[in-house]
């Protein structure tokens, strides 16, 4: 635990001389523990500046934590409805530092569908879940997204520029669902939608996930209105205002 409090203060990373020094501890037994916390994820080594950070895994708790186990609980109701419904995998996620954390997942029936590892990251630009995610961060956040500029390319339907994911995410907050048209792997689309809490905040996102040949143009309005009706159903449990614009979006509500 003082291990994991002293990574936490130091976000860069520290080098294992530099943990040897604060913790006051020797060389060959600390290494041993890093080796433990390494492996399943719990801290991450640098390969190149060899420094450790907290990692992925401890990420995963600590959002399980913050947004407490009622949300767990309710946000987990809804992947199952959700994967029931639409057939398809369903995920939930939440952002950090412009990186969309995977913290629950609920696979499909179909034979061929999407695994994502929980507690495995994924980038902003190019997924459902991260563009539903962005498009409702502060503009003032925006300001650090629009500087990482240009973005990695998966494929060639990659939004690489700045100019290309402003409008992207103005569409989103409009329609109230995100969409990863084969923007990350080729073959794959996404469509995601942002779950509030009784703030108003956007606290998690979710989405399903399955093979363009299942997921075509024509299939994205529906498939979009049951994310976005399951994400404000779940919206809705947290205290959310069933009022709010969000609601606008869905089939039948004013």
């Amino acid at each position: 635990m003082r291990i994991v409090q002293l990574l936490a203060e130091h976000p860069e990373g520290l080098g294992i001389n530099a943990l040897c020094r604060q913790l006051d501890t020797q060389k060959p037994g600390l290494l041993r523990i890093m080796a433990s916390l390494t492996t399943p994820g719990w801290v991450l080594k640098d390969p190149h500046s060899l420094r450790y950070r907290l990692g992925y895994q401890m990420l995963t708790l600590g959002a399980r934590a913050l947004l407490g186990p009622r949300f767990q609980e309710i946000a987990h109701q809804g992947l199952r409805q959700l994967a029931h419904e639409t057939r398809e995998t369903a995920n939930l996620g939440v952002l950090d530092q412009w990186q969309v954390v995977f913290i629950d997942q609920m696979e499909g029936i179909q034979a061929i569908r999407l695994q994502v590892r929980v507690g495995s990251r994924a980038p902003v630009h190019c997924t459902a879940l991260g563009k539903a995610l962005a498009a409702h961060a502060p503009q003032d956040a925006l300001k650090t997204l629009w500087a990482m500029a240009p973005y990695p390319r998966f494929t060639p339907h990659t939004l690489c520029s700045d100019r290309e994911l402003k409008p992207e995410l103005e569409r989103v907050r409009e329609q109230g669902f995100a969409l990863d048209d084969e923007e990350h792997r080729e073959g794959i689309c996404c469509i995601g939608a942002p779950i509030h809490n009784y703030g108003g905040d956007v606290v998690a996102a979710i989405s399903i996930s399955g093979p363009t040949t299942r997921i075509p143009a024509a299939a994205v309005p529906d498939l979009a209105a049951a994310v976005m009706r399951i994400a404000n159903d779940v919206s809705r449990q947290l205290g959310y205002d069933a009022r709010s614009p969000q609601m606008a979006c869905l089939p039948g509500n004013g």
